[in-house]
C-alpha cells in the first residue's frame, strides 16, 4: 500500500506532508516520520496539512503527543496551511494557541532557514534570536511577530543566547515593538545577552527602555509573577 504521507529532511527542519486524510489509518506513518526526524537529530518538525480534508481524534492525539515530546528536547512541531475546517478543529481543542501555524510552505521555509524559533510560554511568547540579527532576520521575523500579536500576546521575550551581532535594523524593530506593546500593557524583554551585544545595547541607551535578564527563570519570575 502506498504511503499517504511524504517526508524529507531539509537540514533546518524536517518536513512531513500529510495526504487527503489524517486519521487512525495513517497516524502511525506520521508518528514514524517524526520519530525518524528525532532519531537523526532534527528537533524542528514542520507538518504540512494543506492537502488534508479530514482529521480524527487519533490524528489530534498524535499532534499533541509529539508537540510535547519535541518540546521536551528543545524542539518544535509547527503546522502549515490547515484548511478552514481543520483550523476550526484545532481551535476547538485549544491547539491553535500553542502551535505555530504558517500560511504557506514558503513563509515557513523563510522563517525557519533564518534560524528564528518561536516558543509559546503561556503568558508570553519567546523568540530565539539567530547568530545575526539583521535585515534578513527582521524580514523573516515580522510575520511571526504579527502571528503572536494576533494570538493575543502582549509580552514578547527575545533570547539572545546564540546571538553575537545586532544591527540598527534589529534594534529598531525591538524598540518600536516595545513602544507598541507598552501602549497595550505589555512590552519587549531581552534575555541572555552576550557581552558584546549587551555593551552595544547599553551604549545606544536601548537598555534604558527594554528590560534585560540574565536567564529564562528570571523572565518567568517577573512576567508570570506579575500576572498572578
Amino acid at each position: 500500500m502506498a504511503l499517504s504521507i511524504k517526508s524529507q529532511d531539509l537540514e533546518k527542519y524536517y518536513l512531513i506532508q500529510v495526504g487527503l486524510k489524517f486519521n487512525v489509518t495513517n497516524a502511525s506513518e506520521v508518528r514514524d516520520a517524526i520519530e525518524e526526524a528525532m532519531h537523526i537529530g532534527r528537533k524542528q518538525v514542520l507538518m504540512d496539512l494543506s492537502g488534508v480534508a479530514a482529521m480524527d481524534s487519533t490524528a489530534m492525539g498524535t499532534i499533541v503527543k509529539y508537540r510535547e515530546k519535541l518540546h521536551e528536547i528543545g524542539g518544535k512541531l509547527d503546522l502549515v496551511s490547515p484548511p478552514s475546517n481543520i483550523q476550526k478543529l484545532l481551535t476547538s481543542c485549544g491547539l491553535q494557541k500553542v502551535l505555530t501555524i504558517y500560511r504557506s510552505l514558503a513563509e515557513a521555509d523563510r522563517i525557519l532557514r533564518a534560524g528564528i524559533v518561536k516558543e509559546d510560554h503561556g503568558f508570553y511568547v519567546l523568540f530565539k534570536v539567530p547568530k545575526e540579527f539583521n535585515i534578513t532576520t527582521v524580514n523573516s521575523l515580522r510575520p511571526a511577530i504579527q502571528k503572536a500579536k494576533q494570538q493575543g500576546y502582549k509580552q514578547f521575550v527575545f533570547d539572545f543566547f546564540d546571538n553575537h551581532q545586532i544591527t540598527s535594523v534589529g534594534i529598531g524593530i525591538l524598540v518600536n515593538l516595545h513602544k507598541e506593546l507598552s501602549a497595550a500593557g505589555g512590552g519587549v524583554h531581552l534575555v541572555r545577552l552576550e557581552p558584546e551585544v549587551h555593551s552595544l545595547l547599553e551604549s545606544t541607551n536601548v537598555l534604558t527602555q527594554l528590560p534585560a535578564y540574565a536567564k529564562i527563570e528570571d523572565v518567568d519570575e517577573k512576567l508570570v509573577g506579575s500576572a498572578t
